[in-house]
């Protein structure tokens, strides 16, 4: 492997847990630079696990680009990004630094005296709390609030999603469905901890804060606070640091190498393409056996093709970043124009926990690296769902902050962000349902003789194509039907249209 690190421009900064005695200074390769320093108090920065004592090590990269590709091409455990510093934190376990050592790089460091296991702050939320919380929001606002168990986990577990809509009971296709979901990567508790304040929001200020009523009335709400239950059930329980699902793992203890799938590189489109994802089972971004091989995968993806949001914003952390489609190196959404003003919006009303500068937005490939077989890469091919990936807090934060210091300044903030794209369903688009029992139906928008968007109509008969302010010619097709032909003027509110056969 003595291919492993070669570049010989990064340097890094090591945060080190000042609770046990570990400590690593990772200089350059460069033997004339000395390493920079930056000791940490936070618990969460180094564990120990099953595999060795982990550490977290933020390199300063002088090529972005070229760097954030050699170390995730290479397999290493990306824990997140500061995008304005051009800083990328990696977690090492003990082999690598000794694999570090063998390949002539600068470290010193102190072995842990014990192995310890560290949980996250306990006031974040167990699967087992989630249930308990979202089925306590339904039955204190029935009329509007509904929970579902949208599936089961490898280990059996609900993935539970809550409905929040007017007349809940009901599905109605004039209405435009939105979806949050959280935690794919199981070691992400803040991602829950600000879809769990979705819901409360919506439930608690419906009837007294006007936008929040409307939005309740005129759409469908759907929320998975937690996908990754087994996972989490890891984190509690085994491994704070856990990323992946369960497959492979024990039903008790920890998960050994070589168990787990990454299910946020799990989804059938361009699975396992483009070197975004691994084929080895040991990673931390293994793609699993197969395109769609996981249970949680499944469970999300039915869900999808039940509901056919019009919007999905999948919360991650930590990064400080919005991604849209696509994930690959090189390759853009047709639709970029509009997946990039929604994220311009969401963006302006998400400062930086640094207190400088706002949270940044592009394709992962632009922001942090090739992704393949991702959840909002599978929507945006397979339902032309307006897919974002919201990484909430930076790298001084990381992955489990202080609850008391951050949840409520983080879901506060993200208020603006899921606010904004509520409203967008009001905004420039068109929406439209075709006569009962039309099947098979497509609609196709043009500009200036150009299409812009094709899709099937949803088996509901709904369609609802975000566009940017303009004037469209809409064509809706059906086996057997003459085809209805619209010109629209589009300006910032949503158009409905009465398609008649």
């Amino acid at each position: 492997m003595s291919s492993r690190f070669p570049l010989k421009t990064m340097k890094a900064v090591v945060r080190v847990a000042a609770v046990v005695p570990a400590a690593i200074l990772l200089a350059s390769c460069s033997s004339a630079s000395a390493p920079d320093t930056d000791v940490s108090t936070s618990a969460d920065e180094l564990i120990a696990g099953a595999h060795g004592a982990r550490h977290l090590v933020t390199f300063q990269l002088t090529d972005y680009p070229r760097q954030m590709q050699f170390l995730q091409s290479r397999g290493f455990d990306i824990a997140g990004v500061d995008l304005p510093a051009s800083q990328a934190d990696v977690i090492l376990t003990d082999y690598e630094v000794e694999e570090l050592t063998h390949q002539g790089m600068s470290v010193a460091r102190h072995k842990l005296a014990a192995q310890a296991e560290f949980a996250p702050d306990p006031a974040y939320k167990t699967s087992a709390e989630i249930d308990t919380i979202i089925h306590q929001y339904a039955s204190a606002h029935p009329a509007i609030a509904s929970v579902k168990s949208i599936g089961k986990s490898r280990e059996g577990r609900d993935i539970w999603g809550i409905k929040i809509s007017k007349d809940v009971a009901q599905h109605s296709p004039a209405k435009p469905v939105i979806l949050f979901n959280g935690m794919h990567h199981a070691r992400e508790v803040m991602s829950p901890e600000v879809a769990l304040d979705t819901i409360e929001q919506l439930l608690t200020k419906y009837g007294t804060d006007a936008n929040i009523t409307r939005w309740v009335d005129s759409n469908e709400i759907w929320v998975v606070p937690m996908l990754n239950v087994d996972g989490n059930n890891k984190v509690w329980n085994t491994d704070s640091y856990w990323r992946k699902n369960t497959r492979g793992c024990p039903s008790s203890g920890s998960c050994p190498s070589g168990t787990g799938v990454d299910i946020n590189r799990n989804y059938p489109y361009a699975w396992g393409s483009c070197n975004g994802s691994s084929g080895s089972a040991s990673s931390e971004t293994y793609r699993g056996p197969s395109a769609g091989s996981e249970p949680e995968t499944n469970v999300l993806m039915n869900h999808v093709a039940a509901t056919r949001p019009v919007i999905d914003i999948s919360y991650h952390s930590y990064s400080e970043l919005i991604i849209y489609p696509y994930g690959c190196d090189g390759v853009q959404a047709p639709t970029r124009d509009i997946l990039r003003n929604l994220a311009t919006a969401m963006a302006a009303k998400l400062p930086s926990d640094s207190g400088s500068g706002n949270y940044r937005y592009g394709t992962s490939w632009e922001t942090l690296y090739a992704v393949d077989g991702g959840d909002i890469d599978w929507m945006y091919n397979k339902y032309s769902v307006a897919p974002y990936v919201i990484e909430v807090n930076r790298s001084a934060q990381g992955f489990q902050p202080s609850y008391a210091t951050w949840r409520d300044r983080t879901v506060t903030k993200l208020r603006g962000a899921w606010q904004v794209a509520l409203a967008r369903l009001d905004g420039s688009g068109l929406r439209g349902v075709v006569p009962a029992g039309v099947t098979g139906a497509t609609v196709t928008v043009t500009r200036s003789g150009t299409t812009t968007q094709s899709r099937a109509v949803n088996p509901d008969g709904s369609f609802h194509v975000l566009v940017l302010p303009g004037t469209y010619h809409v064509s809706v097709a059906a086996p057997g039907k003459t085809t209805w032909e619209k010109d629209v003027t589009v300006a910032d509110a949503r158009v409905n249209l009465d398609v008649q056969f």
